[in-house]
């Protein structure tokens, strides 16, 4: 809700973007775990993140934030 107020008072157009879409984008599924979404993004992004320890390391939200990025390049390049 923070960047949400933050880029209203700047000007900046946000939109929020639910979880299950993200999930649904990179796995196929919108109900996915968090080791299904590391996994995925291993093979998407051709990285090594540990989908054993994510509890402890975030990486989940390194894997979720690289969909994140992906999608809305992907849907800003077929809006072109």
């Amino acid at each position: 809700s923070t960047l949400v107020v933050w880029a209203a008072e700047h000007g900046i157009p946000i939109q929020g973007v639910p979880i299950a879409t993200i999930k649904k984008f990179a796995t196929g599924k919108g109900n996915a775990g968090k080791p299904d979404m590391i996994k995925a993004a291993n093979e998407k992004f051709g990285i090594n993140l540990d989908p054993e320890d994510y509890e402890k390391t975030g990486v989940d939200n390194m894997a979720d934030a690289a969909f994140v990025c992906h999608m809305a390049v992907t849907q800003y390049s077929e809006g072109l």
